[in-house]
């Protein structure tokens, strides 16, 4: 891997990575020539791709022209059965990550190290995208306090993860994410979920597979490390559409089976052998040993 790749790697979502197959190699070309800033400060990225977009939902409310979550996209990545966690710095150089997904922070997935197949291994997913005034489909937990044990990015290995604390505690009146919720400055209306399509953050293009579609979201804290529960959405009845890693699409229901979510030996993330999430962890780990597919 080249250092400059490592840099476009290190700042960058996914989608960045894809342009030259959307007929969009220009735009590539443009951010990768000011890849030494940020991808929330390289102009290259304002573009709005609507074909990053999906028609069904309805629910984002375009801000002002140049507003860094003006280009938003509905799609996002797959780190499997470990929960998502943001870490900022100048470089992001220092973030790691236990993913067992097909994408990983900082770094790149081959086709041989999705040793469970790639017809039964998630590729990407839907998210729906929060809107200026916060809400975002599925709802945020009034306090995640009961789902980590604290803001450490393996907490989700430690016997006090409890992802059903999460799954069953919303606010009654708002679906939103506040107080401490979302990670760094989890307050603030600049960071809306999936606002920002070309932004390689676990808010922006991220999913993970233990919470069943369509759950609520949330993170630990506010801290620089936060880790995060951010299932799939959609405004499609009754569950969500992905791509596996063999390139062919299916529908997930909300129901499907992602184990007892209740902490304890069977709620933990895990970083080898067969997921603790059900089928649903099964199908996000790409070498969790597990039989069978989606």
């Amino acid at each position: 891997m080249t250092d400059r790749f490592r840099t476009l790697l290190n700042k960058s979502s996914l989608f960045v990575f894809i342009l030259p197959y959307m007929e969009q190699e220009a735009l590539y070309n443009a951010i990768e020539a000011n890849m030494t800033q940020g991808s929330w400060q390289n102009a290259a990225c304002r573009v709005v791709l609507k074909s990053l977009r999906c028609p069904s939902d309805r629910n984002y409310n375009e801000q002002t022209v140049g507003h860094a979550n003006n280009y938003p996209t509905n799609y996002c990545g797959s780190t499997g059965d470990y929960c998502c966690y943001e870490t900022y710095n100048a470089t992001w150089a220092t973030e790691s990550s236990y993913s067992r997904g097909a994408f990983q922070p900082n770094k790149y997935t081959t086709l041989s190290a999705i040793s469970d197949g790639t017809s039964n291994t998630l590729l990407c997913s839907e998210r729906c995208i929060g809107n200026p005034s916060n809400s975002i489909k599925g709802g945020v937990p009034e306090s995640v306090s009961g789902a980590f044990p604290n803001s450490n990015y393996n907490a989700c290995e430690t016997n006090g993860f409890n992802p059903s604390a999460c799954a069953g505690r919303l606010d009654s009146t708002r679906r939103t994410y506040t107080g401490k919720c979302y990670g760094p400055n989890g307050t603030e209306t600049d960071l809306l979920p999936m606002g920002r399509w070309y932004h390689g953050g676990d808010l922006f293009s991220r999913t993970n597979t233990i919470l069943p579609p369509n759950s609520p979201s949330g993170s630990s804290s506010s801290n620089s490390v936060s880790p995060m529960l951010l299932p799939p959405s959609s405004f499609h009845p009754g569950g969500v559409n992905v791509v596996r890693c063999d390139g062919s699409g299916g529908f997930i229901n909300d129901t499907i089976g992602a184990g007892t979510l209740t902490g304890g030996a069977g709620g933990l993330c895990k970083r080898g052998g067969a997921s603790n999430f059900g089928v649903w962890g099964a199908f996000g780990s790409r070498d969790g040993e597990e039989a069978g597919g989606l």
